[in-house]
């Protein structure tokens, strides 16, 4: 697995993983905190360009718009969703990118084919098609 890119003062780890993602195909999105900093962030892909002035020599954070991914972010925010979920997957999650937020886990997981762009299973688990510099 890629280790993260170093912490830096400058921007230039944080641009590094930037263009390392946008070389990717994801559309990345520069953050200060969570808070997306260009303005229509969820319906445009910036360039490489346009990822450099945004965030070189600065202490930025990124993040993925997923909307714009093959890319669903499914979260355990509730205390029966974590068995739920192992419930659907037979008992074992598969390996996956997983993240703790302050309400639940988050994983990522492929888009399967023909998923509406923001599917939501409510009291069991919950996905996000379209991750948001704020939050859900």
């Amino acid at each position: 697995m890629p280790k993260p890119p170093t912490p830096s003062t400058n921007g230039h780890a944080m641009l590094a993983e930037a263009q390392r993602l946008h070389g990717r195909g994801y559309a990345v999105v520069p953050c200060n905190g969570k808070r997306a900093i260009v303005a229509g962030w969820n319906e445009k892909r910036l360039t490489s360009g346009e990822l450099r002035e945004a965030l070189d020599g600065t202490q930025l954070n990124i993040a993925i718009a997923l909307n714009q991914s093959d890319l669903i972010d499914v979260e355990c925010d509730s205390p029966e969703a974590e068995p739920n979920l192992q419930e659907l997957f037979g008992g074992e999650i598969s390996p996956t990118p997983t993240w703790q937020s302050k309400r639940g886990k988050h994983r990522l997981f492929r888009r399967p084919p023909g998923l509406p762009p923001r599917p939501s299973w409510k009291s069991t688990v919950s996905s996000s098609a379209s991750a948001t510099a704020r939050g859900r």
